[in-house]
């Protein structure tokens, strides 16, 4: 059995962290709580959070040791990013491929180079470009 405290601070030293999903009392519903363990004292004593009913977690119940390397909001970041798995970042990664324009550029850049190598020239109402940079004998080698 261990003590209680009723206040933490961010950037204090902890020594574990852990989800369990547990009955609350009055109401008799399934809950998870985050039980943060520090140091009061040269005691252990746990800060209890409620985080929400059951059924609004996917992720397993969580038990991150820190020994002590990790402070409270070092803790608290790693169990969020563990409880919204792997999805967020897959989401994340795609929504931002979506915006990227690397293989475009990539492909304009390298058609681009292709021209230059054939000396292949550009003639339009507003635009000519002519080009001489390559000789074709290097080209065929």
């Amino acid at each position: 059995m261990r003590g209680v405290t009723n206040s933490i601070h961010k950037d204090e030293k902890a020594w574990s962290l852990k989800e369990r999903n547990m009955v609350r009392a009055p109401s008799f519903k399934l809950s998870r709580y985050q039980i943060i363990t520090v140091n009061r004292g040269d005691k252990l004593v746990e800060w209890w959070s409620e985080l929400g009913p059951v059924k609004n977690f996917t992720a397993p119940e969580l038990d991150i040791p820190s020994l002590w390397e990790h402070s409270v909001a070092e803790l608290q970041e790693i169990a969020e990013e563990k409880r919204l798995g792997d999805t967020y970042w897959q989401k994340f990664t795609a929504e931002r491929a979506n915006d990227s324009t690397l293989y475009t550029d990539w492909a304009n850049q390298y058609e681009e180079r292709g021209k230059i190598l054939r000396n292949q020239s550009v003639s339009g109402p507003k635009l000519t470009k002519q080009r001489n940079g390559f000789s074709r004998k290097v080209l065929n080698d």
